[in-house]
């Protein structure tokens, strides 16, 4: 949905690539001093997309000199120039595993348009400064690229939606992508049906949902049959009277036996605690009368 506001916008071309835009054009120019083999032991396998010392301090360090000659020589070139030597490179190493996503781009042409939009002093100012940290830079990186071919206009945006807030990180770039010439912003998208969008959902309704279903039509389904009343006998003591229970009402009427307070609540009979002793009574027999 970004991407299309932003068309109507004229930037009718657009990328929702975060930092991989920007370090694929890193790996695209600096593609010979990145997988330079002249700094010992930072290829061990050839099937490595990054050298061993890659997000390491060490990394500018062992490579400053070609980085800062590199960086001079991206500055004195031409939009067309630059662009020609991003292409180059796209077709000469394209495929091999890297730092490049080779996925993004459909179209060497399409790289090419994108690239003639960046003003070569502030590409290689963004390049600068992920080559000399990137451990501390890859991240925050804006979520979409969208530019115009035919004014050579681009702009990076940050999408955020409802509740969610900038990272210091994401600050840093912005304001350092203002700062060095290349236009960003932040887009802030607002959920449908909120209270701060412009309009509410509308409520699904299924096929024949409008009738109200207590409306009877004619031909239509017979009426639910009611509740059956189930007639159940309750055994009373003393008065032998069957008692009807209607489960319909859910009501059930409970005769107990007990003593009643002034609230109507019935008190079970507290039982007794002592014990009946039966009374013996000793009958003389006719032997006591025997003389």
């Amino acid at each position: 949905f970004c991407l299309h506001h932003y068309s109507t916008l004229g930037l009718a071309e657009g990328l929702h690539a975060e930092g991989a835009v920007f370090n694929s054009l890193l790996g695209l120019l600096f593609w010979e001093i990145v997988y330079s083999a002249d700094v010992p032991d930072a290829f061990r396998d050839p099937g490595q997309a990054l050298p061993l010392d890659w997000d390491s301090d060490h990394f500018y360090q062992a490579r400053k000199e070609g980085i800062d000659v590199r960086l001079a020589e991206l500055r004195g070139l031409e939009r067309e120039e630059l662009a020609s030597e991003v292409v180059d490179s796209w077709l000469k190493n394209h495929g091999v595993v890297s730092l490049v996503n080779w996925n993004i781009f459909n179209s060497e042409e399409r790289l090419r348009l994108m690239v003639l939009c960046f003003d070569p002093v502030s590409l290689a100012a963004v390049l600068e400064r992920m080559l000399v940290d990137h451990r501390s830079t890859r991240s925050g990186l804006p979520d979409l690229t969208v530019w115009d071919s035919g004014t050579r206009e681009i702009r990076c945006v940050e999408v955020k939606g409802p509740g969610d807030r900038l990272s210091t990180k994401q600050i840093l770039w912005v304001r350092f992508l203002n700062s060095v010439g290349v236009g960003t912003e932040v887009c802030h998208v607002l959920p449908l049906g909120s209270l701060c969008g412009s309009s509410r959902s509308p409520v699904k309704r299924t096929s024949g949902s409008s009738k109200s279903p207590n409306k009877r039509t004619s031909g239509s389904s017979k009426s639910p049959s009611p509740i059956k009343e189930v007639v159940k006998p309750v055994k009373v003591r003393g008065n032998r009277k069957k008692s009807k229970v209607n489960f319909e009402s859910c009501k059930l009427e409970k005769v107990t036996t007990g003593k009643v307070d002034e609230n109507k609540n019935v008190a079970p009979l507290k039982k007794s605690s002592k014990k009946r002793v039966k009374k013996v009574v000793k009958v003389d027999s006719d032997e006591d009368f025997v003389l």
